[in-house]
C-alpha cells in the first residue's frame, strides 16, 4: 500500500515539472531534505510526531525549503495536510526511480557485508551497464546479514551472489 501511494505522490511531483533539468533540480533538493533529516533525527521525529502541531511543522518546512522552488514547498505542505510525511523517504526514492527511468537510467541496489572498494564498485557498474545496455547508478547498502559477496537488485531482477543466499539455496536443496 505505502509503496503504491509513494509512487503516486512521486508521479504527481515529477509531472509538475516541464523539463528534465527542473526534475533533476527537484531530485537534488529532495535528497538534501532527506540528508538533513538523516543528520537531524530529532527534526524528523518532530515532523512525523502526531502531537506536534501543524503550525510548527509548517514553520520547519518553510525554513527547510525557503531556497527551493514552489513545487517542493507546496508538495511538502500537501503531504503534511494529508498526513503523509512519514512516507517522505519512500516518495523520494520512488521519485528518483521514476526520474531515472524517464531519462534512461537504472538504479542498482547493491547490498554488501562491508563497503565496496571503488575499483570493484566501478567494475560492477560497468558489468551492469553492459548487461542492461543503460546507464546504471549504484546505491550501495552495507548489510551484515549478507555475510559476504553481494546482492544486486535492478528493477525487478535480483542477482544473489551472497554467502547467505548460497546457504539458503543449499538448505532448500537439503529439504526434500
Amino acid at each position: 500500500m505505502s509503496e503504491r501511494l509513494s509512487r503516486r505522490y512521486a508521479l504527481a511531483l515529477l509531472a509538475s515539472y516541464t523539463n528534465t533539468d527542473a526534475q533533476k533540480k527537484a531530485l537534488d533538493d529532495l535528497k538534501s531534505i532527506v540528508q538533513y533529516f538523516a543528520e537531524e533525527p530529532l527534526a524528523w521525529k518532530l515532523m512525523t510526531h502526531p502531537l506536534v502541531n501543524k503550525k510548527d511543522k509548517r514553520a520547519l518546512i518553510h525554513a527547510l525549503t525557503a531556497t527551493f522552488d514552489q513545487h517542493i514547498q507546496s508538495f511538502l505542505q500537501i503531504m503534511l495536510d494529508h498526513g503523509r510525511l512519514s512516507l517522505f523517504n519512500d516518495i523520494v526514492l520512488a521519485y528518483e526511480r521514476l526520474y531515472q527511468a524517464q531519462t534512461g537510467h537504472l538504479m542498482a541496489d547493491v547490498y554488501v557485508a562491508r563497503p565496496l572498494e571503488p575499483q570493484l564498485k566501478e567494475k560492477i557498474k560497468q558489468t551492469l551497464e553492459q548487461y542492461f545496455s543503460r546507464h546504471i547508478e549504484i546505491k550501495e547498502t552495507v548489510d551484515p546479514k549478507v555475510l559476504g559477496g553481494l546482492v544486486i537488485t535492478v528493477d525487478d531482477q535480483r542477482f544473489d551472489g551472497s554467502i547467505r543466499g548460497a546457504i539458503e539455496r543449499f538448505k532448500s536443496t537439503l529439504a526434500i
